[in-house]
């Protein structure tokens, strides 16, 4: 993935995952990122990695309980009472 790509999503998940540092989720690129290497057709790379890294922060967050699914849900509960 070229180094543009690389920053345009690691700026699009810290923006969507603040919970997460940058320099995590840098990491979390650069490793999926490194599982396309050797892939003949690069152009959708980028997309693959943001989409999977995603996921994992997403996942991560729930299990902490931080997830902006979950704290929506808390809020929504907290309103009908």
């Amino acid at each position: 993935m070229r180094s543009e790509d690389e920053r345009l999503v690691v700026a699009a998940l810290a923006a969507k995952y603040p919970l997460f540092a940058e320099a995590t989720i840098r990491r979390w690129v650069a490793r999926e990122d490194a599982r396309y290497l050797n892939a003949k057709i690069q152009t959708y790379v980028p997309l693959l990695v943001q989409r999977s890294v995603a996921a994992t922060l997403h996942e991560l967050a729930r299990a902490q309980g931080t997830s902006a699914d979950l704290l929506s849900l808390v809020s929504d509960e907290r309103a009908s009472v």
